[in-house]
């Protein structure tokens, strides 16, 4: 598949890495006590070789959230109260809520990049990651309503799957990098969109751009950032 310049999901913490704010103060750009979402080791993304998209949702227990679709008052309106937290230097700009669901011992991020999710802060990506011990609730990321607490993207993946079953729902990764893989698409849309994305106005000749990104230990998968982005 030919390769396309596209531009990149934000790059959560890649541009900040250990900068955290401190109550009352804003220290690199972030204006929040929660933690900055991780991110992958790529700086450019590798040559979309998917044919379809590797993610378009998250499912949250019963609810799903769409990509370019639902906004972080969405997911607050489901998830329970969180006070949006914001990073900007000369190179990035976005906001993010972040969850845990402690009793599966996961923390997972809902992001929007400023340019793209617009001033309805669409959330553009997802990012999650396992963690060593259950959070504290008072903490930056409260808990997850048990009711949510059953999280997958919507092909099936999430933490802890397996790679055996990486490649039997997505293909050969389109990049390796140490202990990642990145499954990417990315076309020109010419026919109606099949998601809640399709409402309002789209011309046809765009870009849909679609990535998974996998860190792997002993074959399972321990964080990931997914991401779609639509554009001329």
């Amino acid at each position: 598949m030919k390769a396309r310049t596209v531009r990149r999901c934000c790059r959560p913490g890649a541009l900040a890495a250990g900068a955290l704010s401190i109550a009352g103060f804003v220290f690199a750009g972030v204006t929040s006590a929660a933690p900055l979402p991780p991110s992958d080791p790529w700086n450019e993304l590798p040559v979309a070789t998917l044919a379809t998209q590797p993610v378009s949702a998250l499912q949250l227990g019963r609810i799903k959230i769409w990509l370019e679709f639902n906004t972080l008052a969405d997911v607050i309106k489901v998830a329970g109260a969180n006070p949006i937290a914001h990073f900007e230097d000369d190179e990035a700009s976005y906001d993010w809520l972040c969850y845990d669901a402690d009793a599966h011992r996961q923390r997972l991020w809902f992001v929007s990049d400023t340019d793209m999710g617009g001033e309805q802060r669409m959330v553009t990506s997802i990012v999650a990651m396992l963690v060593e011990a259950p959070s504290d609730p008072s903490a930056a990321c409260p808990l997850l309503p048990k009711a949510l607490s059953s999280v997958a993207l919507d092909r099936a993946i999430w933490l802890g799957t397996r790679d055996g079953e990486l490649a039997k729902k997505l293909g050969e990764p389109s990049s390796s990098l140490r202990d990642w893989q990145s499954f990417y698409s990315n076309h020109r849309m010419l026919a109606p969109r099949k998601t809640p994305n399709e409402e309002g106005a789209m011309d046809d000749d765009v870009d849909e751009s679609s990535y998974l990104n996998v860190r792997l230990v002993d074959g399972r998968v321990v964080q990931l950032v997914a991401c779609k982005l639509t554009g001329g």
